[in-house]
This record gives C-alpha cells, sequence and structure tokens, in this order.
C-alpha cells in the first residue's frame, strides 16, 4: 500500500507541476502578443502624436488607471484568493464585486470631478482640462474589467483569462489606427480609442465568464447581500496598501515630470518606462499563475511553500539577461520604432534596467 500511495503523491505533483508550466507557459504567450500589440500601439501614438501629444495621452489615462488601483480596495487579489481555495461560488463572489463597483465608481467620479474642478490647473498645468475630464470614462469600466479578469483567474481558468486580457489591447490598436491614421483625431481621438478599448474588453470577459458555466446571467446580482463583502475586504486590504505604494512608485515620476518638465519630457520618458516594462511580462506571468496555485495548495505549513523562492530566482536571471540585451538594442531600436524626436528615451531607459530587473524578483515574492 505505502509504494502504491507514494507513486499516487508523485503522479499528482508531477500532473500539478505540468498543469502550473503550462499555464505559466500558456499565460507568458499572452504576455508576448500582447506587449507586442501594445508597443505597436506605442509607436502609433509616439509617431502621430509627437512628444508633447503623447505625453498629454500618458498622463490622461494615468487618471482612470490610479483610480482603478486605488479604489479596487484589493478584491481582485480576493477573488483570486477564495475563488483558488474554493471558499465562495463564483456567482456569490460576482454578486459582491459588482455592489463594490457600483459604490466605488460613484465614489471615484465624484471626488475626481470635484477634484479636477478645484486642482487641474495647479497639478496639470499643461493639461488641457477638457482632456482630463473626459479620460475619467475609462475608470468604471477599468475598475469592473479588473474585478471580472480575477474571478477567471482564481478559476485557473488561464485560457478565457488571457483571451479577456487580450481583448482590450487589440481592440485598443485597432481603434488608435482608425482615430489617428486615418481620421487624424489627435489626443482626444487617442483617448477616445482607449476608453472604447476598455468597454470592448469589459464585454468580453463577461462573456467569457458566462460561457464558462460558472455564471447564467445578470440576473438577480445585486440582490440578496453575500457574506464575501466583508471577507473580501478583510483579505483584499492588506494586499491593497502594498499595490497602491507599487503604483505610485512606478508611475509618479510620470507625474513629477509634467508638473516640473511639462508634456513633451514627460512624453520622451514614458518611452523608455513603456519598453522596459516589457521585461516583467515573466514576472507578470508566473505571479498571476502560481497565487491562486498556491492558495489551492495552502495547508497551513508554511515551510513547504518552496515553489515561490525558486520560481522567483529564475524569474531574477531571466530578466537579467534579458535587461542586458535590451541594453544593447536600445541605441539602434528606439530611433528605429519611435523616430528620431525620442533619442533622448535612450538614457532614462537604461537608467530603469536595474530597478526593472531586481522588482521582476520582488513582484514574484509578493
Amino acid at each position: 500500500m505505502k509504494p502504491s500511495l507514494s507513486r499516487g503523491k508523485s503522479g499528482r505533483r508531477t500532473a500539478a507541476t505540468r498543469s502550473l508550466t503550462y499555464n505559466v507557459g500558456f499565460t507568458l504567450g499572452r504576455q508576448v502578443f500582447t506587449a507586442g500589440i501594445q508597443i505597436l500601439t506605442v509607436v502609433v501614438i509616439a509617431r502621430f502624436l509627437g512628444p508633447e501629444g503623447n505625453g498629454l495621452y500618458a498622463i490622461c489615462i494615468l487618471i482612470p488607471t490610479f483610480l482603478s488601483t486605488l479604489l479596487n480596495l484589493g478584491i481582485p487579489a480576493a477573488n483570486v484568493y477564495f475563488l483558488g481555495r474554493g471558499d465562495v461560488a463564483t456567482r456569490d463572489a460576482l454578486r459582491s464585486n459588482l455592489r463594490f463597483w457600483t459604490l466605488l465608481s460613484i465614489l471615484g467620479l465624484s471626488t475626481s470631478i470635484l477634484g479636477l474642478f478645484l486642482f487641474s490647473r495647479n497639478f496639470f498645468p499643461d493639461v488641457p482640462s477638457t482632456l482630463l475630464f473626459f479620460a475619467l470614462a475609462a475608470f468604471p469600466p477599468t475598475l469592473l474589467q479588473a474585478f471580472l479578469v480575477s474571478l477567471l483567474q482564481g478559476l485557473q481558468d488561464f485560457r478565457r483569462f488571457n483571451t479577456g486580457l487580450m481583448a482590450g489591447p487589440v481592440s485598443t490598436l485597432v481603434l488608435i489606427l482608425i482615430a489617428l491614421v486615418w481620421m487624424d483625431s489627435g489626443v482626444f481621438g487617442a483617448l477616445s480609442a482607449f476608453i472604447a478599448g476598455q468597454i470592448f474588453s469589459l464585454l468580453v470577459t463577461y462573456m467569457l465568464l458566462v460561457r464558462s458555466g460558472e455564471l447564467s446571467a445578470f440576473n438577480g446580482m445585486l440582490s440578496s447581500p453575500a457574506p464575501y463583502d466583508r471577507r473580501s475586504i478583510s483579505y483584499g486590504w492588506k494586499a491593497h496598501l502594498g499595490n497602491i505604494l507599487a503604483f505610485l512608485n512606478y508611475r509618479a515620476d510620470i507625474l513629477l515630470l509634467n508638473f516640473f518638465l511639462g508634456p513633451s519630457s514627460t512624453g520622451i520618458y514614458v518611452i523608455a518606462v513603456q519598453v522596459v516594462e516589457r521585461l516583467w511580462m515573466l514576472s507578470t506571468s508566473v505571479s498571476t499563475v502560481v497565487l491562486p496555485r498556491l492558495a489551492e495548495d495552502y495547508k497551513g505549513n508554511l515551510s513547504q511553500n518552496t515553489l515561490t523562492p525558486r520560481i522567483s530566482r529564475l524569474v531574477l536571471m531571466t530578466t537579467g539577461l534579458s535587461s542586458f540585451a535590451l541594453a544593447f538594442l536600445a541605441f539602434p531600436l528606439i530611433p528605429l520604432l519611435f523616430g528620431i524626436e525620442y533619442i533622448d528615451a535612450i538614457l532614462p531607459l537604461l537608467a530603469l534596467l536595474p530597478g526593472i530587473v531586481f522588482v521582476s524578483f520582488s513582484r514574484v515574492l509578493a
């Protein structure tokens, strides 16, 4: 009996490892494809809007992105954890998420409109206020999209999860090409394409959830308060504070640069940021897949969880080697893709590389 039990456990571990490897590889493939689409989008925006227009666009989309990070309350992380453990039904989690989304959207939009009305000239002196107000329309769909894709992640349905995340960049690229290449509609057109892309991505993700069989329809989603509300907040806020600080760490430099040097310098710097952050593809893929798996396998003995440190070291080494390659390729790559106007992006790109490498290690551990 003992050898048979041992072989059974070994077989389960092998199957779990294969599943983990497949999911990481599949998610990494999506990351590579999405990165290519996003870089192409950045190239189109940079070339057709120029440094100043590129800077204006980057500042405007930063506002709804920051609001979504600030006000998600760690609910996506809670969804992944509790669904991964099988502690909550998907339908109950969605009910809870929709209630939070409704309240947080109202809170976020009302406070942001008031804040921009009072302080936009002080904090965004060279950015037209009409663009800032218009960009707020992206906040509600961006927030709900973060909630819905986390449900698919928690279910470990990475085929649908990756499809939902690819829908936004692909649709945004198509709409950006229409807005800038065909219609020549400037920054306003680029923002319109971004907002429409977020809405399309949200609709695709909801349909994927329905087709997964976990949901039947929207009917009754807002009724009967669920105890999951309290549990998700209790778990989520612990990760939420770290996520806010991480976002500020990644994006405060863009806000400060715009405040002191204006949109043109920001537009050049953003190119460096967009390029080097592609090196996070591997760490993002690994952390996306590993979190629900650890939640599923966790048995209360932290000493057994050796998977994360081993993967973190592999991610650090791979990202480090990739950063060396990018450092050599930056000099011909930046002018070739974005134009000679962005040649000054090379120096900040090189300066950002060490931080990108070491943060990739911490992203997996976190």
